[in-house]
């Protein structure tokens, strides 16, 4: 009796009957407590895919150790903390044009010095691709910047103070001019020092970058700026005197970094035309001109009180050194509190930080606004009662907004972050970065106008009418209507696909991983 033959579907049969059998165990499992489903959708399988390759990419990645960048690290710290000293010593100024009873509009022309920073992308494609190579990529810009920086701090020392401490009204064209001057060499280094960083140090090292600005900035300003105002009253250092020392340690540390310091060798260097063709390819597309219109209006519930309450402080009486001490205090705050905040940026909607914090801070600056309308006059004497409640009230309000604004910041920039086109990620973060700074400078400086315009003095110079109050007002009522509109739109934002904010591929550089790598180093770098 001839054999039968078995179908060839027999084992495939067994196998499915096999496969059935398991997905029914899977399913009957499940049932039973289980919430899992047993047949993942085609879209979260390869998520987990995803996730699963990046951890193993992640764990593949050579551990950071310091021991070969501790050199590097140090040089970076250096460079960021000369770079926050002009900063240090500008903020000093608006407290020494207080006490010279030197009006809000005159003050709202000072700040104008301050600007380079919020509008360095403009010349930053320049800085990146225009260098001599004998001298290196970043250190054409980096040695002539900071040569000029000393070179103007010192000339301008000699006469500083006569133009803050002279008998006639501060010169304040020549004054902001020196500032502004400092400014643009500053901004100018620092797109130089943050492109030498990524060369610099070692690949696995390149994020320690973001916290040598951070701290080396920050540090720079506190030591300028409390240094100096802690040494003018005892009398052991002028304005003037202040800023030649800090000229010839510029001058000093800059021709040691010119002479022992090397530079690896540039490649691929961007072209200006390619960088500028894709800022110009991001302000074309629609979401970002609607989110930029949104966010440039964003600050103007707080710019006149973040950008004169401690000017008003000052005047209510309290000594500037005070006023200094509890700046440096909330400075400290202001860098511990990303580390807390980050986690809840991490997500899909970062920018609801922001929204979420927004009326809450419009409170507290009307809390700071009744707190200096009630402020003891005249001022009492201090460690009285009537002085440690009004210290007490100043800085409780002031560190709530310190945490509240260093909150909204990270949701911001998270959302940049989020947003932005890895591809062109150094010019995007930038871009956005650019109209974030600029949403509070320019309604700061108009503040300043607005309140010299409606204050009213009499002959002896003082305050009759005082147009700070309205101005601070007409600022909060300004962020309700803000918050009112503005929220439906930045849901429909945050809600819509990544794919809005991409630009057109055949823009992109065939070299898109460095400008990627820029872009989250910006990032860390907001963030810290």
């Amino acid at each position: 009796m001839p054999r039968r033959r078995r179908s060839s579907t027999a084992p495939r049969a067994a196998a499915t009957k096999g496969k059935t059998t398991g997905t029914a165990k899977k399913v009957r499992k499940n049932s039973r407590g289980s919430k899992k489903k047993a047949i993942e959708p085609k879209g979260q399988a390869e998520t987990k895919k995803a996730k699963m390759s990046r951890k193993k990419t992640e764990a593949e990645k050579p551990k950071a150790s310091l021991s070969k960048d501790w050199s590097s690290i140090c040089l970076l710290l250096l460079l960021y903390t000369l770079q926050g000293v002009p900063m240090g010593i500008s903020a000093a100024i608006p407290m020494l044009l207080e006490e010279r009873k030197v009006s809000m509009t005159q003050q709202g022309v000072f700040s104008f010095c301050s600007w380079p920073f919020s509008l360095k992308l403009l010349w930053a494609p320049i800085v990146d691709a225009t260098f001599n190579r004998a001298w290196g990529q970043r250190k054409s810009w980096l040695v002539p910047t900071q040569l000029l920086i000393g070179v103007v701090m010192f000339l301008s020392s000699y006469r500083i103070d006569s133009i803050m401490e002279g008998e006639a009204d501060v010169d304040m064209t020549v004054l902001t001019a020196v500032f502004f001057s400092l400014f643009f060499l500053c901004a100018t280094q620092d797109v130089a020092v943050d492109g030498w960083a990524l060369t610099m140090l070692s690949k696995e090292n390149v994020g320690y970058a973001a916290t040598c600005n951070a701290a080396g900035q920050s540090f720079g300003s506190m030591v300028s700026f409390v240094g100096f105002l802690l040494l003018s009253r005892y009398n052991l250092a002028t304005l003037g005197s202040n800023m030649r020392a800090w000229g010839i340690l510029f001058l000093v540390t800059t021709a040691l970094v010119a002479r022992f310091k090397t530079e690896k060798e540039a490649d691929d260097v961007p072209g200006i035309l390619d960088t500028y063709k894709e800022m110009l390819a991001i302000c074309r597309l629609p979401a970002v001109q609607r989110f930029c219109m949104i966010l440039i209006s964003s600050k103007v519930a707080f710019a006149a009180v973040d950008g004169t309450s401690t000017l008003k402080i000052q005047g209510a009486g309290m000594p500037k050194e005070h006023v200094a001490y509890m700046g440096t205090l909330l400075g400290i705050v202001a860098v511990i509190v990303p580390k807390f905040v980050s986690k809840y940026t991490a997500g899909a909607r970062p920018f609801q930080m922001f929204t979420r914090l927004y009326i809450p801070r419009i409170l507290f600056c009307i809390g700071s606004i009744l707190t200096l309308y009630f402020a003891p006059s005249p001022w009492p004497p201090l460690f009285s009662s009537e002085s440690n409640s009004f210290y007490l009230t100043v800085f409780v309000i002031s560190l709530a907004q310190s945490i509240i604004s260093t909150a909204m910041f990270v949701g911001q920039v998270g959302f940049f972050a989020r947003i932005s086109d890895p591809r062109i990620g150094g010019t995007y973060m930038t871009f956005l970065n650019t109209i974030a700074n600029l949403a509070f400078k320019w309604p700061s400086s108009l503040s300043f106008f607005l309140i010299g315009a409606l204050t009213e003095r009499d002959e002896e110079g003082a305050i009759v009418k005082d147009g700070w109050y309205p101005v601070a007002i007409l600022s909060a009522c300004v962020g309700f209507v803000w918050i009112f509109f503005a929220s439906a739109s930045i849901s429909k934002l945050e809600a819509a696909p990544l794919s809005i904010w991409k630009v057109n591929k055949a823009l992109y550089k065939e070299k898109d991983s460095e400008d990627e790598e820029t872009g989250l180093l910006l990032t860390e770098k907001s963030r810290a």
